[in-house]
């Protein structure tokens, strides 16, 4: 699963360098460029999923309690770590892109601009933790803490790296220095461990459900549609009965 993940990351980074270079040559700000280049890593998973296929393999580890499972569901704990991460970071950085556009369309204040962005990662930690909860079996309270801190601290840590000191101070009126950096990154991941465990619970609730689906998907259309038929015909007899 490690190399599909990889190969994905490679290809979404030539839309990201494209996007980036096009914003420069428009004169963008530079902290505005960089989140909006990151835009294309939000189709991270879909392209994981292409490139890794729905490979229809029986398994003995099945989390519903069933004989047999269909191989690639379920995602290993460290491995939804590092792709959680990934995706949490990208979110955070292009918050902070979607929150000065509205900001800027608004006249509003840089810490307008702060908490547009906190709300839309926050949405994002959800979705996140909905996720995990759908496709993880084990630990996954253990991997949506440890993804919403991670991912806090690769998101800040990108920030740190990419903008020069003079324009990091300009906009979080802060020099870059270590403490700063813990801070944010508790703060952060303390915001997304909340949204994200609300999100598992509501992965959890619907596991099943999206595991169907999963499986259904990995069908020709023409067996889909019969089973579908099948169910109905099922359902309407039952509710009639």
């Amino acid at each position: 699963m490690a190399r599909p993940f990889g190969i994905a990351v490679v290809i979404l980074l030539v839309p990201a360098s494209v996007i980036y270079t096009a914003l420069t040559l428009l004169h963008v700000p530079t902290l505005a460029g960089f989140e909006f280049a990151q835009v294309p890593f939000l189709a991270l998973h879909p392209v994981y999923e292409m490139l890794k296929g729905n490979q229809i393999k029986p398994s003995l580890a099945a989390p519903f309690g069933r004989p047999s499972q269909v191989d690639g569901f379920d995602l290993s704990w460290y491995v939804m770590l590092a792709y959680g991460s990934v995706m949490l970071a990208v979110i955070q950085q292009t918050s902070g892109g979607i929150g000065g556009f509205f900001v800027t369309l608004a006249g509003g204040t840089i810490d307008s601009l702060f908490v547009v962005a906190a709300v839309v990662y926050s949405v994002g930690a959800y979705l996140v933790g909905s996720w995990i909860g759908t496709r993880v079996a084990s630990r996954p309270i253990v991997t949506v803490v440890g993804v919403a801190f991670l991912g806090s601290a690769l998101a800040i840590a990108l920030t740190y790296v990419f903008l020069s000191n003079e324009t990091f101070e300009a906009y979080f009126s802060q020099a870059k220095d270590v403490a700063f950096f813990a801070t944010s990154t508790a703060t952060s991941g303390t915001i997304c461990s909340m949204f994200g465990l609300l999100g598992l619970w509501r992965g959890r609730h619907v596991r099943s459900s999206r595991y169907v689906a999963y499986m259904l998907n990995t069908l020709p259309l023409d067996t889909r549609t019969a089973l579908v038929d099948l169910i109905g015909e099922e359902a309407r007899a039952r509710s009639t009965g």
